[in-house]
């Protein structure tokens, strides 16, 4: 058997990332510079876990002084023009020279559309920020990675931004709605900044959307009637985003500060506990010696990968660096050996018990637990990575590919006993949020648990040094209390049982990475604040939602009109809203991080589905899904493109191959809109007939999603012809629908293909049995 593959080393893998996610795409500092950079992003991490710990500060201050270190160091560590090697005017980054426009154009409208001193000085800020957007351009490329005079400066003034709503905040409540010339001449600065740390952390799609969003704040009275409004002026806006927790320190931003944050770090001081290379060991020990092994152990690794890691390309590079090889090895062609990956790694942001940074901002939106929504994603989860699974290992029967040698039941065994140790931090935050503990409560114990797992000295006294300061400021002590349980756990395990010990350079390069790897979402969440801002004081929510619903109606008229259609006027409704929201999450995701896609679209979309009756929960939740496949789809699927830098292969034909991967993510969103019974939450278990119902909706769920794979695969016992696909296909459908009787239909479709595949099979081994016994034997 051939060395097992490695995890890359933290620097690999961010080369790897950054090649693919602009949030990741961070300088190479080195230095003195390198040096300031990680001690600030040390202190992100110890403000967050102190917080964590010992409570969080008031959220309007809490938030700024997160966004004074997101600020910062987003101007520190990204570059303002992408690492092109052009010397020339010409060569300068289409974003940039748009931005240096549309700063400018702000500018020439706001100087003569105003006449007062205030509304001058901002004139004069969007002419600032076109130049000092501008320059960075012009300057050569021989030293990508070396800080600039100007992105100092930038940091600098990105960190007053904060620093100023953390100091004058306490006096501005009593002042709301009667803001100072200083304040609104601020708020539009920090505006205009926060667009530019959009533009270089993730892109310019997602701060010009934004930008679009407050253009249709001011000149809501010159849109079209079914998007028309009031209009609000310059000032309105400005204080309504900055000076009030409805813009920019809104819902997405607290949400970073207070729960995402704590997780991302928890994933990434997990990992280095050596919990990625367990996942990965695991899944070759259980599928590696199977029919094609490989694409399952990439599969199975990726889901559990997902578990800690909410993020799709950080996913696919991840685990895809060794099993992309793999599957190749075996015969698999790069193509598929790419989306195989990247289908399975972008499953990973709706996997529980950790899920993406969406999944956190959902809880907060819509007022449920963080516990509840994990609970309620199980099913759909584990659809959607059987879909995934039945259709690799179809493709491996139908190309005849075996897996590799060695695992086995036995191997797994020896491997979870040596190492089982390192999925305590995780059980311990699931308990924790059972228990009705605050998300970064939990974050909080399962950080310094997996700290204090991994070593023997450091771990036990930070641990300890929180119970002594716990027992004082609580004035009590019970043993049975769940933090002094975990912590004397961690520190009997830390000190006896690991082979791996965290050192001192590690946990300060988790904190660093930790910090890091948050600050692309940080950003983004800011440039968010924009289009959640806009949605309240305009209420474009609703009316999109109601553009929506009316453009659905009119197909489903038109359709409703046709003999023999098997819905009726209301169920063809629904349908066309849903599909519409499907399209829509698929283009706006192509653009957009997953929790932009996520937050945009609960706003303008989300509320279409809730006329229908759908359950707040089920409406978000489909939001969600389709945010996150939209990083497979075509022609942009980040997580696609990522597994074909690996494997080699065409992008878009390898995000298509994905995409037929992950159908059953497609059908899963429907699936459970049609039955909420899927979605699990505590009545589900309370009662026989509530648990009934649930295992008989999943169990015809689960064998309508092995109809689909068979269908779209085109093999089941042996190759399926075009009658016995379309048979499937409609078997898959009957399935998924709620409703006994279909499931009759269906189950009965299904059945009749399963037999005749079967048939077929044997008939065919019949025949070669009697071609090898009637050839002639050569010596």
């Amino acid at each position: 058997m051939d060395k097992e593959p490695k995890i890359l080393s933290d620097e690999e893998i961010q080369k790897k990332i950054s090649k693919f996610d602009p949030e990741f795409n961070f300088r190479h500092l080195k230095g003195k510079a390198a040096i300031i950079v990680s001690l600030i992003a040390v202190a992100l991490s110890m403000f967050h876990i102190y917080t964590a710990g010992f409570g969080v500060l008031v959220a309007m201050k809490h938030r700024a002084v997160h966004l004074t270190f997101v600020m910062t160091l987003v101007f520190l560590l990204y570059p303002p023009k992408k690492k092109s090697g052009g010397k020339k005017f010409f060569n300068i980054p289409f974003d940039i020279i748009s931005f240096s426009i549309i700063y400018t154009v702000m500018g020439i409208y706001i100087l003569y559309k105003y006449n007062q001193a205030m509304y001058r000085i901002m004139a004069a800020e969007s002419f600032l920020f076109a130049i000092l957007t501008f320059l960075p351009a012009l300057k050569k490329d021989d030293e990508p990675d070396s800080l600039g005079k100007l992105d100092i400066i930038m940091a600098m003034a990105g960190a007053f931004i904060g620093i100023y709503i953390f100091f004058s905040y306490d006096q501005y409540v009593y002042r709301i709605g009667i803001p100072l010339d200083r304040d609104l001449v601020i708020g539009y600065f920090a505006i205009l900044i926060i667009m530019e740390a959009g533009r270089r952390a993730i892109g310019p799609d997602l701060p010009l959307l934004g930008l679009a969003f407050l253009l249709y704040c001011h000149f809501g009275p010159y849109m079209p009637s079914f998007l028309a409004h009031r209009g609000y002026d310059v000032g309105r806006i400005v204080e309504h985003m900055y000076m009030k927790m409805e813009g920019i320190f809104g819902v997405p931003l607290g949400v970073v500060a207070t729960f995402v944050f704590h997780f991302v770090l928890f994933g990434v001081v997990i990992t280095k506990t050596g919990l990625g290379q367990f996942f990965i060991d695991l899944a070759l020990a259980i599928a590696g010696h199977t029919t094609g092994g490989p694409a399952k152990v990439a599969v199975i690794a990726s889901g559990f990968m997902g578990s800690i890691n909410g993020s799709s390309i950080a996913n696919t590079v991840t685990t895809g660096s060794f099993t992309i090889p793999m599957m190749k090895k075996i015969g698999y062609h790069p193509r598929f050996a790419a989306a195989v990956e990247s289908s399975a790694s972008t499953g990973g942001q709706i996997m529980p018990p950790i899920m993406g940074a969406a999944a956190f901002i959902m809880s907060e939106f819509i007022g449920v637990p963080y516990i509840n929504i994990a609970l309620a994603a199980v099913i759909p989860a584990l659809l959607y990575y059987l879909g995934v699974g039945v259709m690799v290992h179809l493709e491996a029967k139908k190309q005849g590919l075996k897996g590799i040698e060695g695992g086995g039941l036995k191997k797994a065994i020896e491997i979870i006993k040596d190492r089982w140790h390192l999925l305590l931090p995780i059980i311990f935050i699931v308990f924790l949020l059972i228990k009705g503990y605050t998300p970064f409560k939990a974050a909080f114990w399962g950080i310094l648990s997996s700290i204090a797992i991994a070593g023997r000295i450091l771990p036990p006294t930070l641990l300890t040094i929180y119970a002594v300061i716990y027992a004082i400021v609580g004035g009590h002590f019970n043993i049975w209390n769940p933090e002094w349980f975990i912590c004397a756990i961690s520190i009997i395990i830390g000190y006896y049982k690991p082979k791996k010990r965290l050192s001192y350079k590690e946990l300060i390069d988790a904190l660093v990475l930790g910090a890091k790897a948050a600050l692309g979402i940080g950003a983004a969440c800011a440039s968010i604040g924009f289009i959640v801002g806009t949605a309240g004081l305009t209420g474009f929510g609703m009316t999109f939602a109601n553009m929506t619903v009316t453009l659905a109606k009119q197909i489903a008229g038109v359709l409703s009109n046709i003999p023999f259609m098997i819905a009726n006027n209301f169920q063809l409704e629904l349908f066309f809203t849903l599909f519409l929201t499907m399209v829509a999450c698929t283009i706006l995701g192509s653009g957009l991080p997953t929790t932009a896609t996520y937050i945009v679209l609960s706003i303008i979309a989300a509320p279409a589905l809730l006329k229908f009756k759908i359950s707040l929960l089920a409406s978000h939740m489909f939001v969600l899904y389709f945010g996150v496949i939209a990083d497979l789809t075509p022609p942009v699927g980040m997580a696609a493109y990522a597994g074909a830098g690996i494997s080699g292969s065409n992008p878009l034909r390898t995000g298509f191959t994905a995409t037929k991967l992950a159908l059953a993510g497609f059908i899963g969103p429907f699936v459970f809109v049609y039955s909420p019974k899927l979605l699990l939450n505590a009545s589900s278990f309370t009662t026989f007939p509530a648990f009934f119902e649930t295992t008989y909706i999943t169990l015809t769920a689960m064998l309508g999603i092995i109809a689909l794979g068979t269908a779209a695969e085109g093999y089941f016992f042996t190759k399926a012809n075009l009658i016995e696909r379309i048979i499937l296909g409609i078997s898959s459908i009957m399935l998924v629908k709620p409703d006994w009787q279909t499931d009759v239909v269906g189950g009965g479709l299904f059945l009749l293909i399963f037999l005749l595949q079967l048939l077929k099979k044997k008939i065919k081994v019949r025949s070669i049995s009697k071609e090898r016994k009637g050839a002639p034997f050569i010596h």
